[in-house]
């Protein structure tokens, strides 16, 4: 139901019988009165549970697939990742007539590496020390990769350029104003799409240097007290808290907050995955607070990492690690804020907004029921 909301452009609310009741009288009544036809619709085709992509394949085909990896995510309901692999890689095998594009740096996309597949494959990744593109399968790579708290910057590469009609560059240096290097990993097959339509390299790439994201992913705001804080409050994943974490590492600062939440649906890999992320947080943070019970395992491990007690606080509510971060804030600290949507972190990024007043611009939008 969520692909189909989003072909006729609505949303639904908590789920509620009256909500989708709405959702659907409006879907309805758009496709009997709207004509609009889209030259290109992008989607996203996430499963939460087992026979998710078999039930979307029964009405979406799409030409052109994406398939960035596999993580560990929605874990109650499936298990393990290699269940999370079988399901996803479905929409892989579904494709027909056209291209499928996967991450050469995962290891659940390289098992597609050899697998006879209907449809074109093209790849992305980081370009191997030493090795030249045209070493590699088609597709794109990069190389030299900065960050900085402007951005991420890479060399892109082109492999197999016979691949792209009317390709003229196959190299070109990528500038974008988002923040954390795990970013590529998302730029790239946006950029192999507009390959594949006939958009040049170059003008893609140009393109990208005034992309942002949506907001609370990464998203830098003015904090209280001449502080930072880089809000990623959307929601929260193993992968997603130590990517986070690595971007905190990079950005200038004189101190270094985490603020993060409980990480949710793991299952009974939530105490380990909470751990095994604690253990690393001495490298990039300089100060923990976590909110909420599962969280309390960031810091319990924190601790056994080295990072001094004293430095490690824990609450239950997001308002209340706030208030108390709000009295100990200094100037130029940089605060990252990640946790769980369920766990409420907007609540707290707001009240450490320099300008609360801007926080429905710049934070994420609810559901309601309403």
């Amino acid at each position: 139901l969520g692909l189909l909301c989003a072909v006729f452009r609505t949303m639904p609310g908590l789920p509620y019988a009256s909500s989708w009741r709405r959702v659907m009288a409006v879907a309805t009544w758009r496709f009997l009165t709207d004509h609009q036809r889209y030259d290109m619709l992008v989607l996203e085709m996430g499963v939460g549970a087992p026979g998710g992509m078999t039930d979307m394949l029964q009405t979406f085909r799409p030409g052109i697939v994406i398939f960035t990896g596999v993580a560990p995510g929605h874990l109650n309901e499936f298990g393990d990742e290699i269940r999370v692999f079988e399901e996803k890689v479905k929409l892989i095998r579904s494709v027909r007539s056209g291209t499928v594009i996967l991450n050469r740096d995962d290891s659940w996309c390289r098992r597609l590496e050899n697998e006879p597949l209907r449809a074109e494959r093209l790849w992305f990744g980081r370009l191997p020390e030493g090795q030249a593109a045209g070493s590699l399968p088609a597709g794109l790579y990069f190389d030299r990769a900065s960050t900085s708290s402007a951005g991420i910057a890479a060399e892109i590469h082109v492999a197999g350029p016979d691949a792209f009609p009317g390709l003229r560059a196959t190299s070109h240096r990528l500038s974008c104003p988002i923040l954390g290097e795990h970013h590529l990993y998302s730029l790239l097959p946006a950029i192999l799409v507009g390959l594949l339509e006939g958009l040049d390299l170059e003008r893609s790439c140009e393109r990208l240097g005034t992309f942002d994201l949506p907001p609370s992913r990464l998203s830098r705001i003015p904090g209280i007290d001449s502080s930072t804080i880089i809000d990623s409050s959307w929601n929260s994943s193993p992968r997603a808290v130590e990517a986070a974490l690595r971007t905190l590492g990079e950005f200038p600062a004189r101190r270094r907050v985490a603020m993060l939440g409980c990480m949710q649906k793991l299952g009974d890999a939530s105490e380990d995955a909470h751990r095994g992320i604690g253990r690393t947080i001495p490298r990039y943070a300089d100060v923990l607070i976590t909110v909420g019970p599962e969280a309390r395992h960031f810091a319990e491990a924190a601790r056994e990492g080295g990072m001094p007690q004293e430095q490690v606080h824990t609450f239950e509510a997001s308002e209340e690690a706030a208030r108390f971060l709000k009295g100990i804030i200094r100037a130029d600290d940089v605060i990252l804020v990640k946790g769980a949507t369920a766990v409420y972190l907007d609540r707290a990024v707001k009240i450490l907004m320099r300008d609360p007043d801007q926080a429905d611009r710049l934070l994420f939008k609810r559901e309601s029921s309403g």
